[in-house]
């Protein structure tokens, strides 16, 4: 039966119903994948009974611990507790120690202490609270009762973004995860990617809902853009909350952003005759998409959910949505590339060293290159971070971490790797410290580039080259001189500069100016379809969508993303549909739809 999991536990037979494990938001991964098993099983007409299920768990400390490496950001509890047994800290303390530096890496948030009751005992930290599962094999049932445990706030708070891992036996992680296993050490595979599926039209999501809700199902995630960032923060330290919803200065830049927005409205036209839905699908950089959206470049996205770059790569490939992946990334070029598959739109956005470091800007461009990224976004706004006070109340800057965190690329990139062993006597790895600091003071330089340095990146860069973050009409037009492809009206989401105007204001003016010369990208202050529909209509050829798939991958990692990208595309068709706009194309989204209230 659709949505309910029979599987074999302590030799009886029991079924789950799955939605009840959607409910807490947690553990999404496995969710989708005994979705997909018993959807599967379902259509053959047999159940799902297996014994591994029944040891789905969240860190086994019976006779078998797995041990996950390093590079897919899992810890186990033997290596947190021989690293902190070897500095002589023992019981409680040790325990606690190993709990922080595991919430603040933001991967696992299990802990074993050796010391702390029996040995099959584990311990584990679900959404910033404190929880004793019990006994290893539990079977899957158990993961919702530990949903329903964290939702009634019980147990205590421990410091950390909050999310869980989970680890089961070989059978269950090749079923389920897509593990395999060499002695005993895991490492993820691509034998189980899915077929790729047709794009959907996003209205559909919305029929899905509601028969859905004819059998009582309620969706995990809000439909309410305006609930998420509320949501999102709830689930955050303080420290990720900090950096995800800070602004520069006072915030003003940002709420400018935001009010930009309801000085326009639509002005709906009855009786046009129509055939079907609205035609969303553009064409930018010389490539047709089926959406007028992008997933714009945010950076350090581990530090908001343990799967980062890679879940939102992944549903940008499966909404059909071009994805921008940041220099700042928490993983590799090649690891986003690898998530976003064959069939997905990839960009890369470079922030960009100072020409000293000419070397490894190639290294980076040819890397992005042979891994598919097809136009380079280069942020001109971003030669040092901004005044930020929301990170400087929490002492907190990700790049300067002990983690790859923000710095995978450079840690990841060969000529970088090479130059620091030969400064500093040892690989990255060795120390992470300095490494991170040293890779943070390369790509964010502290001092701007001339627009005679763009000679360099052309030459070496055979795709479209787009310019992020402007804001005049003069830059504008120096763009088009320069010869580059496209532009995007941006202001860093208000993170950089306070006091600055908005981006939506400035938008018809640059469009007026070289709007017909080449691509013009709109960001900064998207939350809704309705904002995606007044930024084409001022426009912009495409809108680039920033926090709120942030929100998104906090709330519910892959699945979170996709339910964002989703919800704004679904907002987007049905408000141009019901107020008599055909297509985003402009001989029907124009400033002819728009009147600014001001003039009413």
């Amino acid at each position: 039966m659709a949505g309910r999991l029979h599987y074999t536990a302590h030799g009886f037979e029991n079924q789950l119903d799955v939605n009840h494990l959607a409910a807490p938001l947690l553990f999404h991964r496995l969710q989708s994948a005994l979705l997909q098993a018993a959807s599967q099983r379902s259509a053959s007409g047999s159940s799902l009974s297996s014994s591994s299920l029944s040891r789905v768990i969240i860190l086994s400390s019976g006779r078998r611990r797995l041990a996950l490496p390093k590079t897919a950001d899992i810890y186990t509890a033997r290596a947190i507790d021989r690293k902190f047994a070897s500095q002589g800290i023992r019981g409680w303390e040790r325990f606690s120690r190993g709990l922080g530096m595991l919430a603040r890496g933001g991967v696992c948030r299990t802990y074993k202490s050796a010391e702390q009751g029996a040995a099959t005992t584990v311990w584990v930290a679900v959404d910033g609270r404190l929880v004793e599962t019990g006994r290893e094999g539990m079977g899957v049932g158990y993961l919702a009762d530990v949903g329903e445990t964290v939702l009634r706030g019980e147990g205590d708070r421990v410091d950390g973004p909050g999310y869980a891992e989970y680890a089961c036996d070989e059978a269950g992680a090749e079923m389920l995860l897509g593990w395999s296993f060499s002695n005993h050490v895991a490492h993820r595979t691509n034998n189980n990617k899915a077929p790729p599926i047709p794009l959907q039209n996003p209205v559909e999501y919305e029929k899905q809902i509601y028969e859905r809700g004819l059998q009582f199902h309620r969706p995990p995630l809000t439909f309410q853009t305006t609930h998420w960032q509320a949501q999102a923060e709830a689930r955050l330290s303080a420290n990720a909350r900090g950096y995800l919803s800070g602004s520069a200065g006072t915030g003003e830049t940002a709420a400018k952003n935001a009010a930009a927005f309801s000085r326009w409205s639509i002005l709906p036209k009855r009786l046009v005759k129509t055939s079907g839905l609205p035609d969303l699908s553009t064409e930018v950089l010389g490539t047709k998409l089926p959406f007028p959206i992008a997933v714009a470049p945010v950076g350090v996205q581990k530090i908001f959910n343990p799967d980062g770059e890679v879940a939102s790569a992944a549903a940008a490939a499966r909404e059909g949505v071009p994805f921008i992946m940041s220099t700042a990334s928490s993983v590799s070029i090649e690891d986003v590339a690898r998530a976003n598959g064959e069939d997905g739109v990839r960009w890369f956005q470079l922030y960009w060293p100072a020409r000293r470091h000419d070397d490894i800007t190639l290294s980076m461009l040819g890397r992005a290159r042979k891994a598919g990224f097809s136009a380079l976004f280069v942020t001109l706004d971003t030669y040092m971070l901004g005044w930020r006070p929301g990170d400087m109340d929490n002492g907190y800057n990700p790049f300067l971490r002990s983690d790859a965190i923000g710095v995978a690329i450079g840690f990841s990139d060969p000529v970088f790797r090479a130059q620091f062993r030969e400064q500093h006597g040892v690989d990255v790895e060795d120390d992470e410290h300095h490494a991170a600091a040293e890779w943070t003071s390369t790509v964010f330089p502290g001092v701007s580039h001339g627009w005679e340095d763009l000679a360099f990146l052309q030459q070496h860069w055979d795709g479209p080259i787009v310019l992020k973050g402007i804001q005049t009409v003069e830059d504008a037009r120096r763009c088009v001189e320069c010869g580059v492809q496209g532009l995007v009206v941006s202001n860093h989401g208000g993170r950089q500069v306070d006091g600055g105007i908005s981006s939506l204001g400035v938008l018809p003016r640059i469009v007026d100016a070289v709007g017909d010369q080449l691509d013009i990208f709109f960001d900064s202050g998207i939350r809704a379809g309705a904002d995606i529909a007044k930024a084409l209509a001022l426009g912009a050829r495409m809108c680039l969508v920033g926090r709120p798939y942030i929100y998104g991958l906090v709330l519910g990692g892959e699945d979170g993303v996709s339910h964002v990208l989703k919800s704004l595309l679904g907002d987007l068709e049905l408000t141009l549909h019901l107020a008599g706009i055909e297509s985003v194309g402009k001989e029907h989204l124009n400033r002819g739809v728009l009147e600014r209230e001001d003039r009413l």
